[in-house]
């Protein structure tokens, strides 16, 4: 069992449906901040950090047409759910693909 305490940043895991939908709804921010479309953005593995609401730091493959695969980290801000806001993204970083995910 993964137990987190508050504050604290658990333990890299492989990105499931749920953290690709998490990224999938900040994808336009990202490909805002960056001035580029991606025609692949796939989230591979994350780490989360509880707040007041969840830190997800997410390491995403990406590729835009005009260039290669390369990684992101991102960071975004999930709200408890009762604040009624999204996602929002909090952080972009460029990465290395092996590089292990860290706090930003």
């Amino acid at each position: 069992q993964n137990i987190m305490m508050a504050g604290g940043c658990g333990e890299s895991q492989s990105a499931d449906a749920e953290i690709q939908a998490l990224v999938d709804s900040v994808k336009p921010f990202v490909e805002s901040s960056k001035s580029v479309s991606y025609t692949k953005f796939e989230a591979v593995s994350f780490r989360a950090q509880v707040v007041a609401g969840t830190n997800y730091f997410v390491k995403v493959l990406v590729h835009a047409s005009d260039s290669v695969e390369s990684t992101l980290l991102l960071r975004i801000f999930k709200p408890l759910p009762f604040a009624g806001t999204d996602a929002q993204l909090a952080g972009v970083k460029d990465v290395e693909k092996d590089s292990e995910i860290s706090f930003f």
